[in-house]
């Protein structure tokens, strides 16, 4: 830069007869200033006879030019054109070089006050300017790395204009319960677009979230990784290789060697077998849970590393299991009164620590890495505790971090916080794989807004299963027998799902009358024996709390079904079911019939 240029708030001003700066000398601003593109722009200044020194701006090298009349010149910039002409004409209007000589003190004492109310509003033009035209650039770079993003998790199907214009009020698919079930796989591995090689595509988390868009319930499963399905294509038979199974046909797809050396028809190749391989992986599911899914997301290591880390990491706590928690923190249960260490992932920290060691009765904040690797800890080496149950703990575990990242998430302002978002979009965009269309997306981001992610409910399975080695269909012992894998099987029996389907279903689906939890006594009125013993067993089914189940007094018996309320209280949910079950037209407050006592909230006496 010319010695006798100067700068006022990242402008360079020229003064070609005045050894003096006008403004302040900062290059931190004209730094700034040139990555808002700002960096052509000089300001001459001109003495006349009159001592005044008009203003003209114009392009640095451009010749100096006689004409002292002020005009606005075409400014290339990556900020808004408007933002930029506005704080020119700000400068200009203020005509901050109308400064005077050193030898006129008068008039120079004169105009101080003046100058320096000037210099001050030149200031807050100057990093106001600054701050739209950041803001602005940053929202383009996010626009472009969002555009970007979703072409990768999508395959190219929309964009972020297409987002935005959707509809936020059209809801997600849903099944006649009003639920919406969305398949989350975790892959091992850290790179989504090479090709499969062994445990790379292996599902290392199965997870189903199921939420309800009109009450904003949400609920989560695991189902195990070790699971024997029908659908395989190794002899162990295992749930996570059905992904694995399905995607690596592409290589043996004779279009294959064709493309691999084009990355965009490579690309295409390898999306068309990612949606053949997910839309499988939902089938095996939901023949397993009973459950419809709607949706599927496919995510690898990266993503917990990166989303975690954008967010600043997130908090947990430790508890033993069978202690009560009174905190808000999402819980890591351990079996061990020690806490919980693996020393699987030592080699993180070069093996001079022990990287997942934690005690019991402590909050714990969590980076990316130790995220993934408490995420990832069953007991895998030794010396290790606080895992009992191996897969089923690791489940139950990394629902609990999912849970910590969407709190965590809700909290953060990614207006203000740009890169976060920037890194977390680009996080998604590498490393995430979705089925959603624009309009489910766009409507996830409004739910995600109005759901408290707080209360999100998980829900075990894990006793619904049992632990067996069999390899080709049959039992075998690990050691032995080559090919010999340890699986886990319902306990109802192998390829038996009713029992895991019942229990989903009774969970999914939200019961007023158990939330009430009225205790109802069903007493026996019609002469037949084991009436009320067989209804009751019924309505426990149904979610009611069932009290005392007998015959009524002799002089009791006949007429026809009633139900009686006892006591104060509201229980209307319970009130209207057991009116639609027993097809009676209204609850008696009355008096109970002869030599009936109850302490419940309803009686029930079963007649013809």
């Amino acid at each position: 830069m010319d010695k006798k240029q100067r700068t006022i708030d990242g402008l360079v001003v020229r003064d070609t007869q005045m050894r003096r700066s006008v403004g302040f000398s900062d290059a931190k601003r004209v730094r700034t200033a040139n990555e808002l593109g700002v960096t052509g722009v000089a300001i001459d200044i001109q003495r006349g006879e009159s001592r005044k020194q008009p203003v003209k701006v114009r392009e640095i090298g451009e010749a100096p030019r006689r004409n002292t009349a002020v005009k606005r010149q075409e400014v290339r910039s990556a900020a808004p054109k408007d933002a930029i002409e506005s704080f020119l004409n700000e400068v200009k209007d203020e005509d901050p070089t109308n400064l005077v000589s050193s030898s006129d003190t008068k008039k120079k004492k004169a105009k101080r006050p003046r100058r320096k109310r000037r210099v001050a509003k030149w200031i807050i033009i100057g990093v106001l300017a600054l701050i739209v035209g950041l803001g602005i650039w940053k929202g383009a770079e996010i626009w472009s790395a969002l555009n970007g993003a979703l072409a990768s998790m999508t395959g190219g199907r929309f964009g972020l204009g297409d987002v935005i214009g959707a509809d936020p009020t059209v809801p997600l698919k849903q099944d006649e319960n009003g639920r919406t079930n969305i398949l989350i796989v975790g892959m091992s591995g850290y790179d989504m677009d090479e090709d499969a090689r062994g445990g790379d595509q292996l599902a290392d988390t199965i997870m189903v979230v199921s939420l309800n868009q009109e009450e904003g319930d949400i609920k989560t499963f695991s189902i195990p990784r070790d699971l024997y399905v029908r659908e395989r294509c190794t002899s162990t038979g295992r749930i996570n290789e059905v992904y694995w199974c399905e995607y690596t046909k592409h290589e043996r797809d004779e279009r294959y060697r064709e493309v691999k050396d084009n990355p965009e028809e490579l690309a295409k190749l390898r999306w068309e077998y990612e949606e053949r391989a997910m839309e499988k992986f939902m089938g095996v599911v939901g023949d397993v849970t009973g459950q419809e899914m709607h949706y599927w997301a496919h995510a690898n290591w990266e993503t917990m590393i990166t989303v975690v880390n954008a967010l600043g990491g997130i908090e947990v706590t430790i508890q033993y299991q069978g202690t009560e928690y009174t905190g808000d923190l999402p819980v890591i249960w351990t079996s061990d009164k020690r806490g919980i260490q693996d020393r699987n992932w030592d080699w993180a920290c070069k093996n001079t620590c022990y990287f997942v060691r934690y005690e019991n009765g402590t909050d714990v904040h969590l980076d990316g890495v130790h995220a993934l690797a408490l995420a990832r800890a069953r007991g895998q080496a030794g010396p290790a505790y606080g895992t009992a149950g191996s897969n089923y703990a690791r489940e139950r575990n990394q629902q609990a971090i999912l849970d910590a990242i969407m709190r965590r998430a809700k909290q953060t302002n990614f207006v203000t916080d740009l890169n976060a978002a920037l890194d977390i979009i680009r996080a998604l965009g590498d490393n995430l794989r979705m089925s959603f269309n624009a309009e489910a997306i766009r409507r996830g981001i409004y739910l995600a807004g109005e759901m408290d992610v707080g209360s999100m409910q998980s829900i075990d399975i894990r006793n619904l299963f049992k632990s067996t080695a069999m390899t080709g269909g049959q039992p075998c012992t690990i050691g032995e027998d080559e090919g010999c894998a340890s699986l886990e099987i319902p306990r109802a029996g192998t390829f038996d799902y009713s029992d895991i389907r019942a229990f989903i279903a009774k969970s999914l689906v939200r019961n007023p009358v158990e939330e009430e939890g009225a205790v109802v006594d069903v007493l026996n009125a019609t002469g037949a024996t084991g009436v009320a013993a067989r209804v009751a067993q019924e309505m426990r089914g149904e979610g009611f709390k069932i009290g005392v189940v007998a015959n009524v007094p002799e002089g009791a018996k006949g007429g026809k079904t009633a139900i009686y309320k006892v006591g104060a209280g509201a229980k209307p949910a319970t009130e209207k079911k057991l009116l639609e079950r027993f097809g009676v037209d209204k609850v008696s407050t009355g008096a109970l019939p002869a030599g009936v006592e109850s302490t419940a909230a309803f009686v029930v006496v079963l007649g013809e």
